[in-house]
Formats: structure tokens, C-alpha cells, sequence
């Protein structure tokens, strides 16, 4: 077999397992779309491409390994995998495509490789549990709703085109250097969530005004306070009015 056509299993239920042949290139569109049987799927090295809705709508699809030779994950790839609660994405992808990951509920957070250029529209949609995603500087497009519905918090560089997403689109987000320095101090409850500390009208809290320019000295007082029991709360994202 050289290569397997468009919608091959398209809709066979019955299936729980395949092994993709090692000289298969591309998984075309629709191939497994809607095996809901499928649990497991490992992608052969030499596979630069993952096609429109390859494993769309594979309810059961708990697991997938993808190769380095991958470059692109075509449209609505993995769409509606509800219980597929992990994928490492290697650094080879350049493209996510357009609702790749969409209405995927298991997914609790997701790491973008520093290849990716191009994160498509719609592409984490519906990732109702979605509440970490770190976006490297080096994705410079941003498809409109592509976190749309999502309680998530965006780990960016700052000045990155991310970071411009977010404040465009009022989305949560925590500079990659913030969330390096503090994950792991969270306060109980918010766990899933990164710095800046959360503060509420509850309680006295401490708040920490500085430069930005002198972070590198402030963050490690910021941490040892917290260490400390005090509430606290600190800003790094108030832009200029």
C-alpha cells in the first residue's frame, strides 16, 4: 500500500486499531473521521501531513502519537476527541489549522511548539476544560475564535503577536517569565491558573507596584512574600491609556 484514500474508514465504528503503513505520507481528509471505536492511533515517521478532519468526531481516541517529520495539522483534524486528554505536537508543525482541536473537552492544557507560525481560526474552540495554553513568539497569525469558549489563560512572550491577541479579544493571559518564576505558588482554587496572584475584596492583600523595567529584581521579593503567607497582588499587564 503506497497510500490510503480520502475516507477510507470514514465512519466505521467497529474499528479499535490500525497501523498506518510506514511509506503512507499524508493522512487525507476523512480517513478515520468518526471511528468512534478508535483508541490509538500512532502516525509513522515520514507522515508530513495530517488532513481535513483525518480523526474528526473519533470519540474514543484516547491517545495519538505524532512523528517529526509532521509540518501541518490539516482543518478540524481532531475535532470532537473528547477523550483525548494529551498530544504532544512536535517541532516540525509549522501550521495548526483551522478548528484542529475543537470541541476537544478533554484537553486541560496544550504546549504550542516554537515551529508553529500560524494558529487557524476556531482551532481550540469548545475546549470547555482548556485552562493553560502556552504560545511561543514565534506565531505570528491568529485565526479569529481560536480560543473562543475556552476558561483559558495564554502563556506568552511579551509583545508578542499572542499577547496582542489577547488584549484584542479580552482573553487571560500571563507573560512566559511570570509563569516560570510562580507556577506552582498558586493560591488554593486556582491551581490551573497562572500569576499575576489573584486578589478579591475579601481580605487584605498586598499590592506590589514597580517597573517593569526592574522585574528581574522584583519578582524574587514578590515570591518570597508569597512564600510567606502574605496575599498578595502585582500587575504585568495594564497597558497605556
Amino acid at each position: 500500500v503506497t497510500e490510503i484514500g480520502e475516507g477510507a474508514f470514514s465512519g466505521c465504528k467497529g474499528l479499535t486499531s490500525f497501523e498506518i503503513p510506514s511509506n503512507i505520507t499524508e493522512i487525507r481528509k476523512w480517513t478515520f473521521d468518526v471511528c468512534t471505536g478508535l483508541t490509538s492511533i500512532a502516525i509513522p515517521e515520514g507522515v508530513t501531513k495530517i488532513g481535513e478532519s483525518a480523526f474528526g468526531g473519533c470519540k474514543g481516541l484516547v491517545s495519538v502519537s505524532i512523528p517529526s517529520s509532521v509540518t501541518e495539522i490539516g482543518e478540524d483534524a481532531f475535532c470532537i476527541c473528547p477523550n483525548l486528554t494529551e498530544i504532544a505536537i512536535p517541532n516540525s508543525v509549522t501550521t495548526i489549522g483551522d478548528g484542529a482541536f475543537k470541541c476537544c473537552t478533554g484537553l486541560t492544557s496544550f504546549t504550542v511548539p516554537a515551529s508553529v507560525t500560524e494558529i487557524g481560526s476556531s482551532a481550540f474552540e469548545g475546549c470547555e476544560n482548556l485552562s493553560l495554553i502556552t504560545v511561543p513568539e514565534s506565531v505570528t497569525k491568529i485565526g479569529e475564535g481560536a480560543f473562543a469558549e475556552c476558561p483559558v489563560t495564554v502563556v506568552c512572550p511579551e509583545s508578542s503577536r499572542a499577547h496582542d491577541y489577547c488584549l484584542e479579544n479580552h482573553i487571560a493571559f500571563v507573560f512566559d517569565y511570570q509563569y516560570e518564576a510562580f507556577h506552582g505558588l498558586l493560591p488554593q482554587g486556582f491551581e490551573k491558573l497562572a500569576s499575576p496572584f489573584l486578589a478579591d475584596e475579601k481580605g487584605p492583600y498586598v499590592f506590589i507596584s514597580y517597573s517593569h523595567r526592574d522585574r528581574d529584581e522584583v519578582l524574587p521579593i514578590i515570591k518570597e512574600l508569597y512564600e510567606a503567607g502574605w496575599r498578595i497582588w502585582y500587575d504585568e499587564g495594564l497597558t497605556i491609556g
